[in-house]
């Protein structure tokens, strides 16, 4: 951070400058009080006091203004703020309402307890004082230690420290990192415990994307849990999974480790379970992942290692290959071998290359089949007993 210069103020004060007088290159330390202070905060400062100090100070009584410049520090509650210029707006009584700081401004917010700060950065940083809140405008960006285990960074055009409310809140191209995850939407909340205040759950809203290694979902809301890590998304969501390529289930294919296609998945609904690793889909289920296009009400992805190791598709569902089209109650695919499995009511439709003047085949069909994949091989086996599929209970 510069130096002030005090042969050259800020635009927004130039204004004044005929009032510092002999105030100039000298320490002026002025504390406001708005409310007689009756204990001590675990910050150190008096409960509702302003400690304001400056190279200069000047109050405006028709505007009820005062303006600091140069090595501005200010002190309220648990905020601590830098700047090289600012205001402090008082209300009709005279009492401090918002303190405005401007010229590379640099925020912290301290937990009382642990001692761990927050910072916040932008253009312009404002301390609400009746209101017991911080915020930023302008290329904001700040580094949150007080509320989880991992520091969370976060980048937007505001942002908003509520410490009644319980919450942080970000506006504008929101950019959220924590560890490996980064997400992106155009809002996010971050809402803590009001006991404990740690984080409890973040929502993205919006048109929202998270990204962690190389997967990611998308949806108009995501909601994660911080404590568990449970994650929803919700309307239009889709998610892409980076998948390895998938060993061959024919002995004469060897498995390759090159990068496959990702599993690409559409739905109206998902749910992920960290304790299991598991995702649940619902609404209008669409998977594609290599030659396999799948279709249907519910699935249940698990997963192994950040790669999709299973897929169940329950409630009447479709998967197409590059040569037919079944359909069945329950379908399992498996990705290491490339394989997957139609259970119950089993509907196959083969769709060879042909003549197309010639009569298309007519589809094959039975209640008690039971039809297996693999390396692009059906196999139909009459009499095998259907299972059917499992209640829509068990998915949740």
């Amino acid at each position: 951070m510069r130096f002030f210069d005090s042969q050259s103020p800020g635009p927004l004060f130039q204004q004044h400058a005929c009032q510092l007088g002999s105030l100039a290159g000298t320490l002026f330390l002025l504390v406001l009080v708005f409310s007689q202070p009756v204990a001590m905060s675990a910050t150190g400062l008096p409960i509702n006091e302003v400690n304001m100090a400056s190279d200069h100070q000047t109050y405006d009584t028709q505007k009820h203004q005062s303006f600091l410049i140069g090595h501005v520090n200010v002190a309220y509650k648990n905020y601590r703020i830098k700047s090289l210029e600012a205001t402090i707006d008082l209300d009709e009584q005279g009492n401090p309402a918002l303190a405005n700081f401007y010229n590379e401004p640099h925020g912290k917010r301290i937990d009382p307890i642990t001692k761990k700060e927050d910072t916040l950065d932008g253009k312009i940083i404002r301390v609400h004082l009746l209101e017991n809140a911080l915020s930023a405008e302008g290329d904001t960006s700040s580094y949150v230690t007080t509320v989880a285990a991992n520091p969370i960074t976060v980048k937007a055009d505001k942002q908003r420290f509520d410490n009644n409310a319980k919450m942080v809140t970000a506006n504008g191209n929101v950019i959220v990192h924590q560890l490996e995850t980064t997400t992106y939407s155009p809002t996010a909340t971050l809402w803590m415990d009001p006991i404990t205040g740690k984080a409890k759950k973040a929502v993205f809203e919006g048109g929202a994307r998270i990204e962690k290694r190389g997967s990611e979902v998308r949806g108009q809301k995501i909601t994660v849990m911080m404590e568990s890590g449970n994650m929803i998304a919700e309307q239009n969501v889709r998610s892409f999974v980076k998948q390895q390529k998938a060993a061959s289930a024919a002995a004469s294919e060897k498995p390759t480790a090159t990068p496959a296609r990702p599993m690409t998945i559409f739905s109206d609904y998902q749910q992920y379970d960290k304790l299991s690793d598991t995702v649940l889909s619902s609404g209008n289920v669409r998977i594609f992942y290599d030659d396999y296009k799948t279709d249907g009400p519910k699935a249940t992805f698990k997963l192994k290692n950040g790669q999709v190791d299973r897929v169940i598709l329950t409630g009447r569902s479709t998967i197409v290959t590059s040569d037919r089209k079944i359909t069945a109650d329950v379908i399992t695919i498996t990705t290491t071998p490339k394989h997957f499995d139609a259970v119950g009511n089993v509907k196959t439709k083969i769709m060879t290359k042909q003549d197309p003047t010639k009569t298309e085949p007519k589809p094959t069909s039975g209640g008690n089949t039971k039809v297996s994949s693999g390396s692009g091989a059906v196999n139909a086996k009459a009499g095998v007993k259907s299972k059917s599929a499992p209640p829509d209970d068990q998915l949740y």
